[in-house]
């Protein structure tokens, strides 16, 4: 789903797909905003790790540039019709559906990672519907609202603080725990999947809790040596000295300026960093590619495009094509060592 994404960061979820999946989507847009960010922190993170997480987020989020603009406000137009304001260049475009998203990781957000990030965002937000922060103070709502995805209304039934209580413990244990354990057993059981994601000798590191699940949130693994169920539960990865070598279909999203700041880097996903921006012209040469296996489908600006590559000198030469042209977003797809 094409969203706007309308915080500062990159984030799993927009607000537009919170708004999606409500029963009834009375929540204004900015209250929806201000939990995603709490949930993905204090949640997810403690789930997946902050390196998976990192990734994640950049992979699902895009930013407008002068030179994807129009393949993006096509997507948007003829998604939400000619009604929808006009993006700007600047604005961070989210959206599963972006080519910079690895298939594994697209599988595992429509199989059970949204559905989590959506119940911990619903989670954040159920006190917003019970009281909220005024000029004057913190003010309960009145009438006091009916839950779960449900304003007030003429013929609404007030809460009570017990009623909310109760609502809470409700949503913790009976839907954003239940998908919690539905997402660490589809990550255990295809763990060799997303090398990012903490296997046993990392449990404890990379902000993954090891604690256990008593009435509250977090109880990620349970007992040390064990992930999943039993029936579920993956071999423990043994303290090895020798290195294992894997590879991984990675991406680079690179953008093509005038004037490269050298200062601006790129993450790759085995978590180094590379230049972020290169000079417009009919060919770039990107170090980090020489040896490594470049996949035919180059997109430049969202469009695939037959770019020659080099392995040996790291050239890309777009001569037959154009040139590149300053403002214009590169996709790259290789073969990274993880």
């Amino acid at each position: 789903m094409y969203a706007l994404n309308n915080l500062p960061t990159n984030v799993l979820i927009s607000a537009d797909e919170v708004v999606f999946w409500l029963s009834n989507n009375s929540f204004s847009p900015e209250k929806i905003n201000s939990a995603i960010q709490i949930a993905e922190q204090q949640f997810v993170i403690p789930v997946i790790g902050w390196n998976f997480y990192q990734q994640f987020a950049a992979q699902k989020n895009v930013l407008v540039t002068s030179g994807n603009i129009a393949t993006l406000q096509a997507i948007f137009t003829a998604t939400y019709g000619p009604e929808r304001p006009a993006l700007i260049v600047g604005q961070i475009v989210n959206a599963i559906e972006l080519p910079t998203v690895y298939a594994e990781n697209a599988l595992l957000w429509n199989t059970v990672l949204w559905k989590f990030v959506f119940e911990c965002v619903q989670f954040v937000m159920l006190p917003d519907n019970y009281a909220q922060l005024t000029a004057s103070g913190i003010e309960k709502n009145n009438p006091a609202p009916a839950f779960l995805n449900n304003a007030a209304s003429g013929s609404s039934a007030g809460v009570g603080l017990r009623d909310l209580k109760y609502l809470r413990d409700s949503a913790l244990f009976g839907r954003v725990n239940v998908m919690q354990d539905a997402l660490e057993r589809f990550l255990c059981i295809n763990y060799t999947q997303y090398p990012l994601y903490p296997t046993p000798d990392k449990w404890g590191k990379d902000g993954v809790k090891k604690t256990t699940r008593k009435g509250s949130f977090i109880d990620i693994y349970g007992d040390d040596d064990e992930c999943c169920r039993e029936g579920d539960r993956h071999p423990v990865i043994s303290q090895s000295t020798t290195q294992v070598v894997r590879t991984l279909a990675c991406t680079l999203v690179l953008e093509i300026v005038s004037t490269p700041d050298p200062s601006l880097t790129y993450t790759l996903c085995n978590l180094q960093t590379i230049l972020l921006q290169y000079a417009a012209g009919n060919t770039i040469t990107i170090p980090h590619l020489i040896g490594k296996v470049v996949n035919p489908n180059i997109l430049i600006d969202l469009t695939p495009a037959n770019v020659p590559t080099d392995p040996a000198t790291g050239i890309l030469d777009n001569t037959t094509g154009g040139g590149f042209l300053a403002g214009s977003t590169i996709i790259i797809n290789y073969n990274e060592v993880i």
